[in-house]
């Protein structure tokens, strides 16, 4: 059991890493706020919440699944206030940034997890 508890956590620290070298690759590493950026990042959280799917077993998702999220949102924080630094004043890109990545991880997560009936593309573009 500690045996797969340590792999459990080995696995959620390379997904961390992972998760901000999936936003730069989806991203081709250019920070900026439009349509096309957006769709990318919801494509992203789609693809970060496959990976543990084929790592873990049933057992342990419901373990990982919280940490993920905040792993994930983390770095969607972080790319969306880079990408908005001269469109919204301090208390804007407080508000906005949060907001946009939440709408963002949703959209990713309610795909991941067989809610939504489109494919991951298709998701990403109504976003």
């Amino acid at each position: 059991m500690l045996l797969l508890l340590y792999s459990t956590l080995l696995s959620l620290s390379i997904l961390g890493n992972s998760a901000s070298n999936a936003i730069a690759k989806r991203t081709i590493g250019s920070i900026k706020f439009d349509q096309e950026s957006i769709s990318q990042l919801v494509l992203v959280v789609c693809d970060f919440y496959q990976q543990p799917r084929l790592q873990c077993r049933q057992s342990n998702i419901s373990l990982v699944i919280p940490q993920l999220k905040e792993k994930i949102l983390s770095e969607l924080n972080l790319y969306l206030l880079k990408s908005v630094e001269n469109l919204y004043t301090d208390m804007e890109k407080d508000l906005f940034v949060s907001i946009y990545a939440n709408v963002i991880y949703e959209a990713g997560y309610l795909w991941a997890s067989g809610k939504v009936k489109l494919n991951k593309e298709e998701v990403a573009k109504k976003i």
